[in-house]
C-alpha cells in the first residue's frame, strides 16, 4: 500500500514531516465531482458512537418493557486546527473552510419549467444529500459518510495576518539609482505599501516562495480591510454509511468477515477500534473477539442457554442413550441467528 500524501499550499515543514509520517486528510464526494485538497490537520479529537435505534413499547401487565430494534447508528465527529505561517496559508485554510462549509447542504434538481410572459421560470425542487469518501490515516480508510454539521472559529488569541499599509520602495537595495533629473530636481521615488510589495513578489514567481521573498517573509498583505487568521479551529460531524451491517455475528455476518465497523468496500480489515487490520501501517493485529469462530458464526450467550436448555428438553422426550455432543455448530445450524 503506498501512503497517501498531501500538503497543497501548506508550510513546506509541515508538508515535509507530513509526507515522512503522518497521514492527510482526504475527502470527496461519492461521485468524484467535488475533491478537497488532502490537508495535515492539527487533530484535537476523534470520536465514534455507535447508538442503537430502538422503540421501546411498555406492555401493561409485563414487568419488562418490549424493545424492537431497527439498526445502530455509527457518528464520527473530528475537531481539527488549520494553522497558517503566511498569508497564502491562512487563504487556502478559508477556501477549504468555505468548500466544507457547503458539505451538509443538499442538491437541487429542476423540477418544473414554466413560460412566464418571453422568460421560462425554474421551479427547483430539493433532489438529494450528497455522500461523501473519507480517508483519514488507519481511522477512517474509504469510508462513505454524510456530513451532518460543520462549523469553524478563527482564533484570534493566534493572531492574524494584517494588511500592510507602510510605504516602502518596490526596488531592492541593490537597484536603487540616483533619481535626480537635470533642470527639474529629484523625481518622487516609486513607492507601494509593504502589502503590495510582498503581494507581487509572491505573484510573480507563481505564488511560490523566491529570491526576493522566502516563505516565512510573506507576514503582510496589500488588500485593506481583509483579515487572514493564523488558525482556525474546525468540527465536522459525520453519519457513517456502511454496506454491510454493524455487528460481532449473526446470520447478516458474511462469512469469513470480522464485522466490527467492518465496511470492505477496499478489502481492507479496519476493525476499528480494536485493530487495524495489519497493514505496514499499523502492524496491530485484529481483536481475538472479533475474529471469526470456527462455524463463521457468533451467538449472543443469552440465546445459546436457550437453545441449550431447548436441546436438552428434547434429549428428555426421546430415549436415545447418550446425547449427542451439543456443539455451537449445531446450535447455529437449529435456529435462526439475530
Amino acid at each position: 500500500m503506498t501512503k497517501r500524501t498531501g500538503g497543497k499550499d501548506q508550510y513546506s515543514f509541515l508538508k515535509q514531516i507530513g509526507d515522512q509520517s503522518y497521514p492527510p486528510l482526504i475527502i470527496q464526494s461519492a461521485d468524484g465531482v467535488v475533491t478537497l485538497d488532502a490537508k495535515y490537520i492539527i487533530l484535537e479529537n476523534y470520536s465514534e458512537k455507535y447508538k442503537p435505534k430502538i422503540v421501546i413499547e411498555h406492555i401493561f401487565g409485563q414487568i419488562n418493557p418490549r424493545v424492537r430494534y431497527s439498526n445502530t447508528e455509527r457518528t464520527i465527529d473530528l475537531r481539527f486546527t488549520l494553522a497558517a505561517r503566511n498569508v497564502h496559508e491562512a487563504k487556502a485554510n478559508l477556501e477549504y473552510c468555505s468548500k466544507l462549509a457547503r458539505s451538509p447542504y443538499g442538491t437541487w434538481a429542476v423540477s418544473d419549467i414554466n413560460q412566464v410572459s418571453d422568460r421560462a421560470v425554474f421551479d427547483w425542487a430539493y433532489h438529494s444529500q450528497v455522500s461523501y469518501i473519507v480517508n483519514f490515516g488507519t481511522l477512517l480508510r474509504n469510508q462513505t459518510v454524510k456530513v451532518t454539521s460543520f462549523d469553524f472559529e478563527i482564533n484570534f488569541d493566534a493572531g492574524v495576518f494584517d494588511y500592510g499599509s507602510t510605504p516602502v520602495s518596490d526596488k531592492m537595495p541593490d537597484q536603487v539609482v540616483d533619481n535626480y533629473i537635470g533642470g527639474q530636481g529629484y523625481a518622487e521615488p516609486s513607492s507601494k505599501n509593504i502589502g503590495q510589495l510582498l503581494d507581487d513578489r509572491w505573484f510573480s514567481k507563481g505564488q511560490q516562495p523566491g529570491a526576493t521573498l522566502k516563505e516565512q517573509e510573506y507576514v503582510y498583505h496589500g488588500e485593506a480591510g481583509a483579515v487572514y487568521p493564523k488558525a482556525v479551529s474546525v468540527n465536522i460531524s459525520m453519519l457513517a454509511l456502511h454496506s454491510r451491517p454493524l455487528c460481532f455475528g449473526g446470520s447478516p455476518r458474511t462469512e469469513g468477515s470480522v464485522g466490527w465497523s467492518f465496511t470492505g468496500e477496499d478489502g481492507a480489515v479496519s476493525n476499528w477500534p480494536h485493530g487495524t487490520g495489519g497493514d505496514e501501517f499499523s502492524p496491530h493485529s485484529v481483536a481475538p473477539y472479533c475474529q471469526p469462530d470456527e462455524t463463521g458464526t457468533s451467538l449472543p450467550s443469552d440465546r445459546t442457554e436457550q437453545v441449550l436448555d431447548e436441546w436438552d428438553a428434547k434429549m428428555g422426550e426421546v430415549d436415545t442413550g447418550d446425547p449427542p455432543e451439543r456443539s455451537l455448530e449445531w446450535i447455529a445450524n437449529s435456529i435462526e441467528l439475530k
